[in-house]
């Protein structure tokens, strides 16, 4: 109790010290403030002469510690994190003093793994990046000692910068600056004798931050990474080296397929040699991503002659190389395309022997075999290439064997087709199957006939039979739909109402056709929308958010459904149908207020029906917008806000929902809603753009009186943010200013012009 009441007294006089020098610089009468601004200066003289004596006492401490035991050095150490965390004034003192040397001298001196993880620690809040490579630089040396703080200094890099990490976490990544990150790994790669762990942590880290930012890779090259990770890779010989192999392996891949140059440096230091060497003497996961990296770096003939020698004694090597030939197929060059077709014969030999595959090597192969067709179908008509023929069939046949349908019989009228070629196929590689039949329906208009004809009743079956697996499932009605569009996706929705697994697959294929902002290979943009069965399809999509109101994936894309499907509508049947639709996106978004999906598809369903209305400008969606006030959906708007308002993520949710706020309550409501919240809310800015958005978009939604209350409120949170980025603690992030300028700046302008054209 004493030290509590010490130091709250100490903190207490410090408080005071401090108000006294801020005040007395505001003093009027000229002798007093002179007088009061010397005391001040010599008050804060003392107290800073005291925080330099306390820090020279633990640097002092840390100089003396092969005196003492590793206890005490811990408790010094952290006595100094917390000191460096908590003030950056102490901080500059202890750096000034040379602490990092002081700190590395004692963590020397007693190497055991926990002081030297919370040492290292220790380092980087003093200066991040820059004192942890000082670190480095002080302990070049081979003594073990200095090995392991070198491979705790790698250990805590990998907590910095965790694979496991949430995108959220990658933003807050920015100030780690990968860039020094690779630096500091590739030195202490180069400087050596780490142990296992430690190069596991490097190459995991270096194999994270290229493949988010493939730029890095040649940082890692031009300081000797390659050659670096090849000779790394040599000694990694025996069993006990498997997990070392493969995040190797990994690495070279990654850095192969980020930068040309990278895989011209592999291969000139011999890396497709070691990795056949050691990579592939086993038959385990570095065996597999030694395949990967031999593919990435020695393109696809290296590939296949390496799975041509091993036949069916290695599965793992088999399934690394069905992987690599899928990756080239996917973004094959005209050299590699002219490849493909003896990549096919190889997948073919190894599908059809069904009795030596295990499920997952089929299900490799066959996702490899789509791949490879998808590529070559463009330019291999039906009939024209028998190799291609063949590996369509054995596509196919993975979806025939199950299902109970039979294979189309040898005398039909296409010659294409063989029967009888024994392939045969678990559920996994019949959705690798199903996916590739539905890219090739996509890319291909010639062979779409024939894959219709042959696949299609085998898919439904399929989607008939009740499979569980969802993913599948959705794989099922994404193929069906690339071939026959919205119609079967209305017809199946309906006669499966009652099963969740495919209600989700229905309507998650419903977004593939209708939503133009999905960008890849999953749109399904150019297929058959089925325009005349909207209204229905609406009415089902409502009937489906009712029976499966306990799903949340059901409400959430149920809701984005609601809000694709209304601009489709005739007037005339959204009057009828729309009340419904209402009521079940409410009640979605009100059974789960905290779920993002089901919130964001409820707040863009809101939107699009508070656009339609006033679009239409119809007399009778008057009652819709009754309907919209009646079911109380701004209060659903303010639970959005008020749950999602802190959110970086949350954008387009909280812009939806302010654009239905400002439709319901009116622009001046929506301001000064805006106006509540605090200088850090996300709402601010989503708010004023949902709010330029829809001016843009309709010159008289503002009024003169909230053109002007609009350009007052942007200029207010503007001045709001830079007053809190100047006041705010360190510790806390900063407001992001460009964004909110750039969006205030656009509704500033949209309202100045709207005023002069009412004084006009």
């Amino acid at each position: 109790m004493c030290i509590v009441s010490c130091e709250d007294r100490a903190q207490s006089a410090l408080r005071a010290v401090a108000q006294f020098a801020n005040i007395a610089g505001q003093v009027q009468h000229d002798e007093l403030r002179s007088a009061s601004l010397q005391v001040a200066h010599e008050a804060l003289a003392q107290c800073e002469a005291h925080g330099q004596r306390c820090v020279d006492f633990l640097l002092t401490a840390l100089r003396q510690s092969c005196k003492a035991n590793a206890s005490a050095v811990e408790d010094v150490i952290w006595m100094v994190y917390k000191v460096a965390r908590r003030s950056d004034t102490a901080k500059a003192w202890i750096l000034q003093s040379g602490g990092v040397a002081a700190l590395r001298a004692a963590l020397l001196c007693h190497a055991e793994p926990q002081l030297l993880e919370n040492g290292v620690w220790t380092v980087y809040a003093l200066d991040g990046l820059r004192s942890l490579a000082e670190l480095l630089e002080g302990c070049r040396g081979p003594e073990p000692r200095e090995a392991a703080l070198r491979a705790a200094l790698c250990g805590v890099l990998y907590q910095l910068v965790s694979p496991r990490r949430s995108a959220s976490d990658f933003a807050a990544m920015e100030v780690v600056q990968p860039e020094s990150v690779v630096v500091l790994l590739t030195e202490a790669l180069k400087i050596g004798g780490l142990d296992e762990d430690a190069l596991w942590a490097s190459c995991t880290v270096l194999d994270t931050l290229v493949d988010k930012d493939p730029r890095l890779a040649c940082v890692f090259m031009s300081r000797g990474g390659c050659l670096l990770l090849v000779q790394m890779l040599r000694s990694a010989s025996g069993p006990a080296c498997q997990d070392l192999r493969k995040v190797v392996a990994c690495l070279m891949m990654t850095l192969a397929e980020a930068c040309a140059e990278a895989a011209q440096a592999f291969r000139s230091a011999g890396a497709c040699q070691v990795l056949a060497e050691e990579g592939l003497q086993g038959d385990g996961a570095d065996t597999e991503a030694a395949m990967w990296a031999i593919g990435a770096i020695d393109g696809l003939d290296a590939v296949l002659q390496a799975m041509r020698s091993c036949g069916l004694s290695k599965p793992r090597l088999l399934q690394g190389g069905a992987c690599a030939i899928g990756t080239h197929a996917f973004k094959a060059s005209d050299r590699e395309l002219g490849q493909l077709p003896a990549a096919l014969v190889l997948l073919l030999e190894i599908i059809s022997q069904e009795q030596a595959t295990s499920s997952r090597l089929l299900r490799a192969c066959v996702k490899a075999l789509g791949c490879t067709l998808v590529a070559l179908t463009p330019h291999a008509p039906p009939g024209h290439v028998p190799e291609v023929d063949r590996g369509v069939q054995a596509l196919i046949a993975q979806l025939l064997r199950q299902t109970g349908v039979n294979a189309p019989s040898a005398d039909e009228e296409d010659s294409w087709w063989r029967d009888g070629d024994g392939y045969s196929s678990p559920v996994g590689a019949a959705q690798a199957a199903a996916e590739a039949i539905g890219r090739m329906a996509l890319t291909s208009s010639q062979w779409r006939p024939v894959l219709c004809k042959c696949a299609m009743q085998a898919l439904i079956s399929w989607i008939r039979s009740g499979v569980e697996d969802r993913k599948f499932h959705k794989y099922l009605f994404w193929a069906a739909a690339a071939m026959s569009g919205m119609p079967f996706v209305a017809s199946e929705l309906k006669l499966h109402i009652s099963n969740v697994s495919a209600v989700d697959a229905a309507l998650c294929t419903i977004i593939d056709i209708l939503d133009e902002d999905i960008d890849g290979e999953y749109t399904l943009a150019g297929a058959d929308r089925g325009e005349a069965e909207m209204p229905s399809l609406l009415a089902l999509v409502v009937e489906a958010m009712k029976v499966h109101s306990s799903a949340p994936e059901v409400q959430a894309r149920g809701a984005a459904c609601v809000g694709l499907l209304v601009p489709y509508v005739p007037l005339a049947s959204l009057q009828t149908v729309a009340p419904a639709a209402i009521v079940a996106v409410l009640n979605g978004a009100r059974r789960f207020p905290r779920r993002t999906d089901v919130v964001s598809g409820a707040s863009a369903a809101l939107r699009s029906l508070c656009e339609m209305c006033r679009r239409r400008r119809d007399a009778s969606l008057e009652a819709l917008v009754a309907t919209l006030r009646q079911e109380n959906a701004a209060d659903c708007v303010e639970q959005a806000f008020c749950s999602f308002a802190r959110y970086t993520d949350c954008t387009e949710l909280l812009e939806d929902a302010a654009a239905v706020a400002a439709q319901l309550s009116g622009v001046e409501a929506l301001l000064e809603r805006l106006s509540q919240e605090p200088a850090t809310s996300q709402l601010r800015v989503a708010g004023l753009k949902a709010l330029f958005e829809e001016g843009r978009l309709d010159l008289d939604f503002f009024s003169r009186h909230a053109a002007s209350a609009a350009i007052k409120v942007c200029e207010q949170m503007v001045m709001e943010a830079s007053q809190y980025n100047s006041e705010k603690d360190p510790s806390e992030p900063p407001i992001d200013t460009t964004r909110l300028h750039e969006v205030a700046s656009l509704l500033s302008g949209l309202c100045s012009g709207r005023l002069r054209a009412m004084c006009a």
